[in-house]
Formats: C-alpha cells, sequence, structure tokens
C-alpha cells in the first residue's frame, strides 16, 4: 500500500535501528559504542572511500548526526583531521565534522530536534533583518528603518503566486528563550557582538522550528539558528492537497479539475445536459471505463464512473476536465515492473507507474515560460525529455545560480528532487494551484505528494542522511519523462 508523508520519521527510526545494531555488536564484542559524528556544515559530504572524490555519496547538515561503524579515524586524501566510517556506508571528512558537540553544533541539534522538512513552518518575508541574537528594542528600531512598513508590503504580479497561502495567523503557542540566546547569545557564540545575520528581502521566504517572546516582541527561531521578528513576515498556511493511489478502488481513465472545479451534468429524459452539482478544484473523478461520451449542441460531456441521487450518470464538460488516460508509451530504459514518472506539462498531471502500471497520480505545476516549440524555450520553461533523478535533498534552498543581494530566495524547499539541473521535482509550500503554470521551471508539487514520491523513487535516501546521490553504490535514478 502506498503511503504519503512520515519519510524523516521513517528515516530517523531506521538510523536509531542502525545506532542500536552497531551499539549491541560492539558490546557483544566486549568494545565500546564509538561515538556519533556530528556534522559542522551545511554540507558535510560522505564519500565511498577515505579520501575526496568528484562523485560523493551525499551529505549530513548541521545538528545531525551519525553513528559509526567502527571507531577507527584513518588518514586520506583531503582530510587533515582524518576519516570515519558511518551508518549504512562511506566516510565523512573531522574537517566538517566532530566527535564531540561544540556550540554550534548543539544550537542546531536543539533547533531542528529531529524535526523533517514537512515539520518546519513557513513565512514569507516582507523584508525583515535575520538576527544573530535577540537584540534590544532600540537596536531593532534603528536596523529596520530602512524597511517598509509591513502594511504596505506587495509582490509585483509575477510574484504574487507567493501570496496565495500567505497571511495565516501563527501558532498561539510559544516556546522558551533558546539557551543558546540567553545573556547575549547566539549560536556561534557565548557573547555576540554581531547582530544581523543576513537580510531576507521581500518576497523571499523563510523556515522556522518554533517561536518565543523577547525585549517585548515575538520572534521566530529559523532553522540556521537565526531570529526574525514575527510581525515582518506571513505565514503560509498548509494545504492539504494529495494525489491519487491507483488501484482496485481507483483506477485510469480519471480526470483532474484544475482552477475553479467543475460543473456536474446529467442526461434529462430529453438527451440534454442538466446541471445537478459541482466537483470542486483540485478533484480526481474516475471516468466510464468503456470511454462512453455525449456531444450536444457541438459540446463534448464525457461520462463519469460516479451517479447522481437517482442513480444515473454523471457527465463532465470534455473542455473543464483534464484527462489522465491509462496508455502510455514505455521508455525504453524501463522493465516491466520498473518505477518511471512522467509530467505533461500542458495538463499539469503527474502519473508514477511500475513498468505499465500506473500506481499514482496528482497534479503538478509547471514552469511559467514558454517551451521549445512554442515560441521559443525561455529559461523559466520546464524541460521536455527523458532524465533520470541525479540527486535527492530532504530539503534545499533554491534561488538564482548566483546569489544576488537583495533577490529573493525559497528557502528549506522540501523533498528537492533534481532531474536535469536546475530543475527539480519539488514541494512548493507557497501556492496551491497545483496544475497550472507557475514555476521556474522545476516541477512543483504539494507537501504531501512531495513527501511520497521522495519516498518511492531512488535513489533511496540512507537512514540519518540529508541528501544522497544517485550513481556507483545507490545504483540509477528512477526515470522522469516530461511531455508536452
Amino acid at each position: 500500500m502506498i503511503e504519503h508523508g512520515g519519510v524523516r520519521a521513517r528515516l530517523r527510526r531506521w538510523w536509531g535501528a542502525l545506532a542500536i545494531a552497531a551499539g549491541t555488536a560492539a558490546a557483544a564484542r566486549g568494545e565500546a559504542e564509538p561515538s556519533p559524528v556530528h556534522a559542522r556544515s551545511r554540507t558535510s559530504w560522505i564519500y565511498p572511500a577515505p579520501r575526496v572524490s568528484p562523485q560523493p555519496l551525499g551529505y549530513v547538515r548541521a545538528g545531525h548526526a551519525l553513528a559509526r561503524r567502527d571507531a577507527d579515524v584513518r588518514r586520506g586524501a583531503g582530510c587533515a583531521a582524518g576519516w570515519v566510517a558511518v551508518q549504512p556506508q562511506g566516510f565523512m571528512c573531522l574537517d566538517s565534522a566532530s566527535l564531540e558537540q561544540p556550540r554550534y553544533v548543539r544550537a542546531l541539534h536543539d533547533t531542528l530536534s529531529g524535526a523533517g522538512p514537512l515539520d518546519f513552518e513557513f513565512a514569507l518575508s516582507t523584508g525583515t533583518p535575520a538576527y544573530r541574537r535577540v537584540p534590544t528594542a532600540a537596536e531593532w528600531a534603528l536596523r529596520e528603518l530602512a524597511f517598509a512598513p509591513v502594511r504596505r508590503f506587495a509582490l509585483p504580479p509575477d510574484g504574487a503566486a507567493h501570496l496565495a497561502l500567505a497571511g495565516a495567523a501563527l501558532s498561539p503557542d510559544n516556546g522558551a528563550l533558546p539557551w543558546f540566546l540567553r545573556t547575549n547569545g547566539s549560536a556561534l557564540h557565548d557573547t555576540e557582538r554581531e547582530l544581523v545575520r543576513e537580510v531576507v528581502p521581500a518576497g523571499s521566504t523563510l523556515a522556522y522550528t518554533g517561536s518565543f517572546e523577547a525585549e517585548g516582541r515575538r520572534w521566530l527561531l529559523g532553522t540556521d539558528g537565526s531570529i526574525v521578528p514575527a510581525d515582518r513576515v506571513q505565514r503560509f498556511r498548509r494545504t492539504s492537497f494529495r494525489g491519487v493511489e491507483l488501484g482496485a478502488k481507483l483506477q485510469l481513465p480519471l480526470f483532474w479539475l484544475r482552477g475553479h472545479g467543475a460543473d456536474k451534468y446529467e442526461l434529462g429524459r430529453d438527451g440534454a445536459p442538466h446541471i445537478v452539482g459541482r466537483w470542486g478544484r483540485l478533484t480526481a473523478v474516475a471516468l466510464d471505463p468503456a470511454h462512453g461520451s455525449a456531444t450536444r449542441s457541438r459540446r463534448r460531456y464525457l461520462k463519469t464512473g460516479e451517479a447522481g441521487a437517482n442513480g444515473a450518470p454523471l457527465y463532465v464538460l470534455e473542455s473543464e476536465a483534464t484527462v489522465v488516460a491509462e496508455r502510455v508509451a514505455l521508455p525504453a530504459e524501463i522493465g516491466p515492473t520498473s518505477k518511471w514518472l512522467r509530467f505533461s506539462i500542458s495538463k499539469g498531471t503527474l502519473v508514477a507507474y511500475e513498468g505499465r502500471r500506473a500506481v499514482f497520480t496528482t497534479l503538478a505545476s509547471p514552469g511559467l515560460g514558454a517551451v521549445a516549440g512554442d515560441g521559443g524555450a525561455s529559461p523559466n520553461a520546464t524541460p521536455l525529455g527523458t532524465f533520470r533523478i541525479s540527486v535527492k535533498h530532504l530539503s534545499d534552498d533554491m534561488g538564482p545560480e548566483v546569489r544576488v543581494e537583495g533577490q529573493p530566495r525559497m528557502a528549506e524547499v522540501p523533498y528537492a528532487q533534481y532531474f536535469d539541473m536546475p530543475f527539480a521535482i519539488h514541494v512548493a509550500y507557497w501556492h496551491d494551484r497545483f496544475g497550472e503554470p507557475m514555476s521556474g521551471g522545476c516541477i512543483n508539487v504539494s507537501p504531501l505528494d512531495g513527501a511520497f514520491l521522495f519516498d518511492w523513487t531512488s535513489p533511496q535516501l540512507p537512514p540519518g542522511w540529508d541528501a544522497v546521490l544517485a550513481g556507483g553504490a545507490h545504483g540509477l535514478g528512477t526515470i522522469v519523462r516530461v511531455v508536452r
């Protein structure tokens, strides 16, 4: 059975089981369990051998730790402090990791608290500093003079979609002031001399794991240990949209309803269509397996698998239905049970297959730009072709490849699966207009769908890791076919 969500929780449980197993084996040999290794940078890389190489296996982010396979510290190229063997495979360099928990690592560990991407809260910045430490009222009043009042905040038309889910009320529960922010401290220092870590431009997003009151103001604790004033952001509400599992109860063909939904029709005794209700947007409805239809006044109506209150079959106007059919061309690389994904740019539909059998379908948003052949390809168009997933991140910061000061970025984008750099299948927590062109070229999916797809595709993320690369021991990535 296909399940949605819970990826990080399962991964952490598996990691815990591995750590326990390692400790049990060590105890049976009369050895002390080796201490875990703690990541100290945003990307503490894991390599297949104790040396730096062009093809790492994945990475662990600061605040997270991995169990070790033994207590040895090995020498190897590219690492002055030595290499340690980690679970379930590979080696980490102690130049970017530690066998102890320095202040920064402990602060981020307590900030993240084992949370996964869907446990983060997300917000839209109206323009705000991100502070290293808690500022006084005089300090923040001075630092925030350069920012426009929140009431005047507005995004340009091409960024208006980011407002779709923004503005939800903040959670009422406040936590305690984090230990590392007490007595003028920061995640890095006991006494922090610098105040501002960075500016979060208007239109950027941020992720946070908690909130607290200090100096007469409410603050949000970012995933990097910095803090932002709660009154300078707009929280995103979480969409509940998810795709549908295909099996005995629901099979192709079916149709999705994008935009504003569609009317339900019955055919009267005179054969004329009459509206008897309405399906809501982002709804999947089974079609008649025999492909029944009716044409009235040059308008074609598709027969659905549903019936009205009187038992009569329901119909939908063909022009309002986004149909997902059951017949597809199988990529040459695909075997009879191999997993692969098919995304239609024009329809905004994504289908997961095992060979020729469709097992899951959902709505997903392509890029806003025209694709090749539609007036010329543009930078924010989703590329056509057949690709393989090359790298998967539990969450990834996204934006221009070259970071430009003041240019918006998207923080901690969950479940990013790159198939043709810089294009990825990833969660969009800032809108719920799935199936419509919305992205800069990537394929946007809902949080629940992103979690499912991340768990379903290859390469599989090893327990406790934050990213994994395809190739080598991890095998080939899942095929992604993007069609017009």
